[in-house]
């Protein structure tokens, strides 16, 4: 099955211009998995080895960021996985 996740960022410390600050972001991408439970940690794993993503965060290990899904929909079976947008973020 394929499905489009939305995948929300918590408490990543990212420096935008000259200051530092707790953001959040939400980030689109989408998956091929057996059940949503599977494609949620898959959908994570990718956000999380996101290159952009781990350049921007300054976080120290005993304050880390944390990535939950926050919605998923089932796409038909032609659909395309290989889709992986950019990130909203906002300010916390």
């Amino acid at each position: 099955m394929k499905y489009e996740l939305i995948i929300e960022g918590r408490n990543f410390l990212v420096k935008f211009g000259w200051r530092r600050k707790k953001h959040g972001f939400y980030k689109t991408v989408r998956v091929e998995a057996d059940d949503p439970d599977a494609a949620e940690l898959k959908g994570v794993e990718f956000v999380r080895s996101d290159a952009e993503i781990r350049k921007l965060t300054r976080n120290s290990k005993d304050d880390p960021p944390t990535l939950h899904l926050d919605s998923w929909t089932e796409l038909p079976e032609d659909a395309s996985v290989d889709y992986m947008g950019g990130a909203s973020w906002y300010p916390e």
